[in-house]
């Protein structure tokens, strides 16, 4: 993922991210992106 200085911008790509690999999956991927 790229970095974006809007993290809104990241949470609305991620967010449909989610719902393809699962809460587990996607919560693991948004926190490897934000850090």
């Amino acid at each position: 993922m790229l970095r974006t200085p809007d993290r809104r911008n990241t949470a609305a790509l991620i967010a449909p991210v989610q719902e393809l690999h699962g809460h587990a999956s996607g919560r693991a991927a948004s926190q490897r992106s934000l850090r």
